[in-house]
């Protein structure tokens, strides 16, 4: 059993339209939360606090992906990732996008970088982060260092075009799945022709009891309720 998801960053607003990322439409084609991305080196997303509110307002379950790039280091990126959710941190872990390949260090130095910004962004954060990597990439730039510490930590593996995702050392299962980057985006409410789509591993029972959320009344359930209320009372 799995339970479906988006993942979108600006790349799903067209700048130029009035249009944004409607994410009532992504919840009625069938996504169940949403991971945004907040950050990169020491910018932000250019799209995330309006993404990251109206994510809320639909009532999906929202995680914040920071994209680890080589221009600055990874101490100095968690403290920018960690200022950026400490007032809002999200229902989902915070997110270590560990992907970037250009000027990308040699695979020991990569690894520390990694651990370096994992336990910098949970230390501020005071939660636990999960690590987004795709396979080849982790084979490549993962020397084995911290291999415990990094399998406490949830995963999100990045593989397409299969019916299972293979899941690198030292992991032994994933948490999320992000199976295609060929999703219908107009289906899901965003301006790209295409958005990224997740699984959680599990029914929406245990995706619910795994992060401890309840149901929280969206702005437009409550104002239907109202409304119901209203025309009750009308009626009597």
């Amino acid at each position: 059993m799995t339970v479906l998801g988006i993942d979108i960053s600006r790349w799903q607003n067209n700048i130029t339209t009035p249009q944004v990322m409607d994410f009532a439409k992504a919840k009625q084609a069938g996504a169940n939360f949403a991971f945004i991305k907040a950050s990169q080196a020491t910018w932000k997303d250019r799209d995330f606090v309006m993404n990251w509110q109206n994510a809320k307002d639909a009532g999906l379950p929202r995680g914040a992906y920071h994209f680890i790039d080589w221009t600055t280091s990874a101490a100095n990126q968690a403290r920018y990732f960690a200022s950026v959710l400490v007032d809002d941190p999200g229902e989902l872990p915070p997110v270590a996008d560990f992907e970037y390949r250009k000027d990308a260090p040699v695979k020991a130095k990569a690894t520390e970088e990694l651990y370096s910004f994992v336990s910098n962004v949970e230390q501020a954060l005071g939660r636990q982060a999960m690590i987004y990597t795709a396979p080849y990439y982790w084979r490549e730039f993962f020397s084995g260092a911290h291999a415990n510490y990094f399998m406490d930590r949830p995963l999100w593996i990045a593989h397409y075009g299969v019916s299972r995702p293979t899941v690198p050392a030292p992991w032994n299962v994933w948490t999320f799945w992000q199976y295609s980057a060929k999703g219908d985006g107009r289906l899901f409410g965003a301006e790209s022709l295409d958005i990224d789509l997740d699984y959680f591993n599990g029914t929406l029972d245990q995706f619910n009891a795994a992060f401890n959320l309840t149901h929280e009344p969206t702005i437009l359930e409550r104002l239907t309720a109202i409304e119901a209320r209203l025309t009750a009372l009308e009626g009597r």
